[in-house]
């Protein structure tokens, strides 16, 4: 299976329109993932699972994505950590999936194994 990595032109550009519900330190965040050389794929979209941001990579991840993400936040207050970030990960032979909560939102990132940074995850 091929991603579309989001440095191509068929990826949706970061506008500030469709994430405005971030904040700052989220969208810029964002932003960080959306440039590294290490992310084959990133999705964002928002806790009634619209997407903000999204490329041609599996249609649909985000969305059942954050259902798991947003079982972690319930687990994480739950026992008390609600202010820590819940992320939840993947693991594959190619690629590694994770799943981040934010404020209003959740992102799903896909790394490719050969291409992640040692020590990253």
């Amino acid at each position: 299976m091929t991603l579309t990595s989001i440095h191509d032109t068929n990826a949706t550009d970061l506008g500030d329109d469709g994430l405005s519900i971030l904040s700052d330190a989220e969208r810029a965040e964002v932003k960080r993932l959306q440039s590294s050389p290490n992310i084959a794929a990133i999705e964002v979209v928002d806790k009634n699972g619209e997407p903000l941001l999204e490329c041609d990579a599996w249609p649909g991840i985000s969305t059942i994505f954050s259902n798991v993400v947003d079982s972690a936040s319930n687990i994480a207050k739950h026992l008390g950590e609600e202010d820590s970030l819940p992320i939840v990960m993947m693991r594959g032979a190619k690629y590694d999936v994770s799943g981040i909560s934010m404020v209003n939102a959740n992102v799903v990132v896909v790394y490719e194994r050969s291409k992640k940074i040692a020590g990253r995850f």
